[in-house]
């Protein structure tokens, strides 16, 4: 019988934590489309891309316009939480 696994190095099988803080305290009161921009940089914070991602592929990725990604990224650093 053949044996099932998920590869290693997949991070699409990997968890992010997001701290009860955030979820408290900042997502709240955040535009939604915000919040997905903190959600995918959380994740390459801990998952970094090899060849990194800018503004733009960071936009393509989810579907947002880039000056909606550079807004949001923005927004998280005024908030405290990123620099």
């Amino acid at each position: 019988m053949p044996t099932i696994r998920f590869k290693k190095d997949d991070i699409q099988f990997f968890s992010t934590p997001v701290d009860n803080l955030f979820i408290d305290e900042f997502m709240g009161r955040a535009p939604g489309e915000f919040v997905k921009v903190y959600l995918f940089g959380l994740r390459l914070c801990l998952y970094p891309p090899e060849n990194g991602l800018d503004l733009s592929a960071i936009a393509r990725q989810l579907d947002l316009p880039e000056d909606m990604v550079g807004n949001a990224f923005s927004y998280w650093e005024r908030q405290g939480l990123i620099e």
